[in-house]
């Protein structure tokens, strides 16, 4: 990781960490396993130790603030043996109707909206070997279809509980912004690889960085920074210093 300010640096989320393995002196890459709870502050360490800084304290932001993505997907499988919902065993599968377009699945119905999570739509499949001869069947039970129904139904507001926990506990902008607000050093940083980044938003659509609220309020961090001693150059680059005086006057 030497010359870091000359060498851009790439950050991407995977779940098959070992191919990039290799490619770890170039590319910055993050197990998705860690992404939890328990996790973030390894996490944390790790990117930092990647990128030559030197990792915060451990800080009650990233242990309580960030929800395990995982919790948070909707789909699922049931499993109904024989003689409980019908005289065969029955499997279904229930999945958000824009993840459906890539497979072909047995619909029993190809969109229930979410009784408890405005807007969503879920796909309920029937899935396994005898899944035709168990769509005719659930379709002339009414009793067992809806025992189904309520089964899934059950789900989905537990589901839903889950959603509200993360939208309550997730990061956002502004815990960021908080952060960077306590780490100079990891500011400075940051701010060289986001300029490196944007450089090319700057240059063709600089409007849009003229609208970013939060990227207006994170360059006057800065300014905010400085009063308490230089601490480096983090001037985006010449190709949109003219976009970030405006922005600023703008805030003004």
């Amino acid at each position: 990781m030497q010359a870091y300010e000359q060498m851009p640096h790439h950050f991407i989320f995977t779940t098959s960490a070992q191919q990039f393995a290799p490619l770890t002196k170039e590319l910055i890459y993050i197990d998705m396993s860690e992404l939890s709870t328990q996790n973030a502050y390894n996490t944390m360490k790790k990117v930092c130790h990647t990128i030559g800084l030197p990792c915060p304290p451990n800080n009650p932001i990233f242990s309580k603030k960030i929800a395990d993505s995982y919790a948070l997907n909707i789909e699922k499988d049931f499993f109904f043996p024989k003689n409980t919902l019908l005289d065969i065993p029955l499997t279904i599968k229930i999945l958000p109707y824009e993840n459906t377009s890539h497979k072909k699945f047995l619909f029993l119905c190809e969109q229930f909206p979410n009784p408890f999570y405005q807007g969503q739509v879920i796909s309920i499949c029937i899935i396994g070997a005898n899944k035709s001869q168990a769509n005719k069947k659930l379709r002339k039970t009414p009793q067992a279809y809806n025992k189904l129904i309520e089964a899934i139904n059950t789900h989905l507001q537990f589901a839903q509980k889950q959603f509200m926990q993360y939208e309550r506990l997730k990061l956002n902008e502004s815990d960021v912004l908080e952060f960077f607000k306590n780490n100079q050093d990891l500011y400075a940083k940051f701010s060289q690889l986001l300029h490196h980044e944007i450089s090319n938003v700057a240059k063709k659509a600089p409007e849009i960085l003229k609208n970013w609220i939060y990227y207006r309020e994170f360059l006057q961090i800065n300014s905010s920074l400085k009063v308490n001693g230089d601490f480096g150059d983090t001037k985006p680059p010449k190709a949109h210093q003219s976009i970030t005086q405006h922005i600023g006057a703008d805030s003004n």
